[in-house]
């Protein structure tokens, strides 16, 4: 007798919370063997020497560092347990956001399909590949254990809501962007249809969270950052504009940030008649979606808000929660034909999307993993007082590689000797290494110095960091290097001899530099 696919059916739907903590794994999975990348170095080398109040960034996530602190103890600098805690905290989120999406909907098909949009967003591959975005997860995950504590709490309503209290503290000391979450209680005890006992929820309930928001922002991260609390609020408001419109681009079209900066306003108006299109259709066939869908918009505003200040993937880890949940409410209202059309169209967007992040992060990481070991090696050289790099990688295929070079020599079994980079650049790929002519071609030696010529024209993932655009003679305060520059091509001269041990990246790896 064949199975009853209604009785499958709902077996699927009560096993959603692992069904999308699996998709979660799964996505996660090719970042296991991933190395350190940039930021994540100068986070471990701090965590190590104990520094947990302050990020080597300026930020204030004691407990995101505590994490970092507590893995170097336990199996030291070794990369994949550290994606490995990265993969089960983004399962766990994909998890439990699956339960809140049942606790507020009351709706299994929103909550199981809403949790495994959430799962496979391609921008989450930053926060899940790259230790150093972990922040953003471990809030996340605090934030929605903080709300299951609150609609415990709410079935009683008895004193205040210690648990989630305790749980949104958490949430703080992961990332700051969690400061939101108050308001996020505030508009669903607002949209609720039984408000039950509006004003204890209220008084006892909200109140208590927004009291600790201010707490942690005007008086607990001033005590430890001091005068630089707030240094990161920096732009101008149309900046923020600016950033607001890419973020809602890349919540449907997930192109990579270099794609979406270009044109932010562009690529986020489509992306705002699409959106407004389907609102203005579920508003006229079914009013209680279209009421569903605005409050998840509204919760989208919210968890934004924070993250306006820079235009980074990872960011939209938390906000995604509330487009996965537009999208699925939203598609159902659709017509059938039209919500075939688009849904293949997103998904073909969004795998598109993660197999292009997969390439582009093992890109960057072959780089980092060569130029880490290269500079290594040289380090161990008796005589490398110094190591001097003409052409160091900045970014690879999009993806960071500069890091606090000196702290990752040393976590690495390097000795520490200082690092300088005469020209940063950012390569479109780790076959490309900016040598104008190719390794042999691009070095001329002389008695008296050794020059080096850079090429790398100005376009997508490509093109000069440092030294600074507008300068045409830079110069190094050591006397080390000059550079100049004219119409994109550089010329590096090293006086001869040289303080520090030379090097130049090749597309094979970190070599000598020097012509035969």
């Amino acid at each position: 007798m064949p199975p009853d696919p209604d009785s499958l059916f709902e077996q699927l739907l009560r096993r959603a919370p692992l069904i999308a903590a699996l998709l979660a794994a799964v996505a996660a999975l090719p970042g296991l063997w991933l190395p350190f990348l940039a930021d994540d170095w100068g986070l471990l080398a701090d965590a190590a020497q104990g520094s947990l109040a302050r990020t080597p960034f300026g930020y204030f996530r004691p407990l995101t560092a505590l994490t970092f602190r507590a893995e170097l103890q336990v199996w030291g600098p070794r990369p994949f347990f550290f994606h490995l805690t990265n993969l089960l905290l983004a399962a766990a989120c994909a998890a439990l956001l699956s339960i809140v999406l049942r606790r507020l909907t009351g709706d299994a098909v929103v909550a199981a399909l809403g949790a495994a949009i959430f799962a496979l967003h391609p921008y989450h591959v930053e926060n899940v590949w790259w230790v150093a975005g972990r922040a953003d997860m471990l809030a996340c995950l605090f934030l929605l254990a903080a709300f299951l504590a609150y609609e415990r709490w709410r079935t009683t309503l008895r004193g205040i809501p210690l648990g989630t209290l305790l749980l949104f503290m958490g949430a703080l000391l992961s990332k700051e962007a969690a400061i939101s979450f108050p308001l996020l209680i505030l508009l669903i005890e607002w949209t609720r249809s039984d408000r039950g006992d509006w004003r204890a929820t209220r008084i006892r309930g909200v109140l208590p969270l927004a009291g600790l928001a201010l707490l942690h922002a005007l008086v607990v991260r001033r005590l430890f950052l001091g005068a630089e609390a707030f240094a990161n609020l920096r732009g101008t408001l149309p900046h923020w504009i600016g950033n607001f419109f890419a973020f809602l681009a890349g919540s449907l079209v997930p192109l990579h940030t270099e794609y979406l900066e270009g044109h932010p306003f562009l690529a986020g108006f489509l992306a705002l008649v699409v959106a407004g299109f389907a609102f203005l259709w579920a508003h006229r066939k079914d009013r209680p979606d279209a009421r569903l869908a605005a409050t998840a918009a509204i919760a989208f505003l919210i968890l934004l808000g924070p993250s306006l200040l820079s235009f980074q993937e990872r960011y939209l880890f938390i906000p995604s929660a509330a487009v996965a949940t537009i999208l699925v409410v939203l598609g159902r209202t659709l017509p059938q034909q039209v919500r075939r059309l688009l849904g293949a169209g997103l998904s073909t967007l969004w795998l598109g999307s993660l197999a292009w992040h997969a390439i582009a992060w093992t890109d960057a990481a072959r780089v980092s993993t060569h130029l880490i070991e290269g500079l290594r090696q040289t380090s161990m050289e008796s005589e490398a007082g110094g190591i001097l790099v003409a052409n160091m990688p900045h970014r690879v295929h999009g993806v960071a590689v500069a890091a606090n070079f000196r702290q990752a020599v040393v976590l690495s079994g390097g000795r520490a000797v200082p690092i300088k980079a005469a020209t940063a650049l950012d390569l479109p790929s780790s076959r490309q290494d900016g040598l104008a002519g190719g390794f042999s071609g691009a070095i001329t030696r002389s008695a008296d110095d050794l020059v080096v010529r850079v090429e790398v024209p100005a376009h997508r993932f490509s093109r000069v960091v440092l030294p600074l655009p507008g300068k045409s003679v830079a110069k190094d305060a050591d006397g080390e290097w000059e550079v100049t520059m004219e119409a994109g091509k550089l010329q590096v001269r090293i006086p001869l001899p040289a303080r520090s041990a030379l090097r130049i990246w090749t597309a094979d790896g970190l070599r000598l530099l020097e012509v035969p």
